[in-house]
């Protein structure tokens, strides 16, 4: 009877044994006096039943010592309701082991005071399921230490709300540690207020995966500072979108580093905005690779500034298509250097307009190889003034296409030096107009070889006036025979 079980001397308790302890129904446990209480031994508590531990009234609760609070077993913590949970005081939280700590269920974890959650040991924070981390109240998680924060684990952290996350204390979020911010998810990062990621420190920005940069939002974006996008590895830069890009500041996108320009995306290299481009240092340019600059826009390549265009490897130039060549202005193009000249592909030339070709300096025709010069059109040779006419070597003549021969104008082909005329080949000879023919000067006619006067054929004869047949010689006449 209750009387009877009242009447148990604290000795008496002690001496029950754990099956004893486990077969007490629940109005006797709640009917322990202070003393049997006390006299509980922690292998008696231990054996407790979750039914059992349910039924301690919360007074019997607020008087367990540490020990006894700290042999409940995980099974009987399940019985704790959140009313005996909130009797607990701080020291039998503390007192509860990492494994114990593990088992209390969201609602009970949500029933600790902040004072008890801001006095959690390392290990117990580290024990507490995503559940029950999920389920804590803003007090709760505002009260969490930075000792605390920093404990979290990798899951622990993947598992925080977003609003637990957009909360972060300026402490807290100091105290996460690199590896810590590497766990934060796609929408964790994306939940980070504007003054959080402002308050990032450069290796905290260094250590966001992947994954969680592509949740920064462009206002996140312009919230960093230009320490934080200097720390960011070429690998996170590389990928960033094009809108996140965009959000960069120009001061940003001139400090970027040769690493991280080259990790630029195509996409992102194209959505520049015109200030973001010029704000390129001539270094940046340099640094671009050769998919980088052909994948420019006309109208990036048009705005180069004469540092940005100067800065331009040979290699750069060569790896620019026929439409990027096509949109340099005049004004770009009369920049170029002889070995940028030199350095356009065969493909690039043909985007060459004539106002183009007329903007090129005598040293700059000079310096297209035999094949570039070969590569030209009629209509693109013909752009070329009588200077660089005059100028060009016997190798750039002999590698004129027979249409750019015959497209030559009367002042472009008066031009031609006697060595120029004397280094075309048996085939260019062949396809000159007999117009052309009809209008050798002297000396020109003079540099004619008899293996090139054989070649022509009966009509480029007849083109030859009295007089021109007079001047050859002995030798240039058998050749017409």
């Amino acid at each position: 009877t209750s009387s009877q079980f009242a009447a148990l001397t604290p000795d008496s308790i002690a001496a029950f044994t754990v099956s004893q302890v486990a077969s007490l129904t629940t109005s006797q446990i709640a009917a322990f006096s202070t003393d049997q209480e006390a006299a509980l031994t922690t292998a008696q508590v231990a054996a407790l039943t979750k039914n059992e531990v349910g039924s301690f009234t919360t007074s019997e609760i607020g008087a367990l010592a540490d020990d006894q609070v700290g042999a409940l077993s995980v099974a009987g913590l399940k019985g704790l309701t959140t009313s005996q949970i909130q009797a607990l005081g701080a020291d039998e939280v503390v007192a509860l082991s990492a494994a114990q700590i593990g088992a209390l269920t969201a609602p009970q974890v949500v029933a600790l005071t902040t004072a008890e959650i801001a006095g959690l040991t390392t290990g117990q924070i580290q024990s507490l399921s995503a559940a029950a981390l999920r389920g804590l109240t803003s007090s709760q998680f505002a009260a969490l230490t930075p000792d605390s924060i920093a404990a979290f684990t990798a899951s622990q952290v993947a598992s925080l709300t977003t609003s637990q996350i957009a909360s972060f204390s300026t402490d807290q979020e100091a105290a996460l540690t690199t590896a810590q911010v590497a766990a934060l998810t796609k929408i964790e990062v994306g939940s980070l207020t504007t003054s959080e990621i402002g308050a990032l420190t450069a290796d905290q920005v260094g250590a966001l995966s992947i994954a969680g940069l592509k949740g920064l939002t462009t206002s996140q974006i312009q919230a960093l500072g230009a320490d934080e996008v200097a720390a960011l590895s070429s690998a996170q830069i590389g990928a960033l979108t094009a809108p996140q890009i965009v959000a960069l500041t120009t001061a940003e996108i001139a400090g970027l580093t040769t690493g991280q320009i080259q990790s630029l995306s195509a996409a992102a290299l194209r959505g520049l905005t015109s200030s973001q481009f010029a704000a390129l240092t001539p270094d940046s340019i340099a640094a671009f690779t050769a998919s980088q600059v052909a994948s420019l826009t006309t109208s990036q390549i048009a705005a180069f500034s004469t540092d940005q265009e100067a800065a331009l490897t040979t290699a750069q130039v060569a790896a620019l298509t026929k439409m990027e060549v096509g949109s340099l202005t005049t004004s770009e193009i009369g920049a170029l250097a002889d070995d940028q000249v030199g350095a356009l592909s065969v493909a690039g030339l043909k985007g060459l307009t004539t106002s183009q070709i007329q903007a090129l300096g005598a040293d700059e025709v000079a310096a297209l190889s035999s094949a570039q010069i070969g590569a030209l059109t009629a209509q693109q040779v013909v752009a070329l003034t009588t200077a660089e006419i005059a100028g060009l070597t016997t190798g750039q003549i002999q590698s004129l296409s027979a249409a750019a021969l015959r497209g030559l104008t009367s002042s472009q082909f008066a031009a031609l030096t006697p060595d120029s005329i004397a280094a075309f080949t048996v085939s260019q000879v062949a396809s000159l107009t007999t117009s052309q023919i009809a209008s050798f000067s002297t000396d020109q006619e003079a540099a004619l070889t008899t293996a090139q006067i054989a070649m022509w054929t009966q009509k480029q004869v007849v083109a030859l006036s009295p007089q021109q047949i007079q001047a050859l010689s002995a030798y240039q006449q058998i050749a017409l025979l």
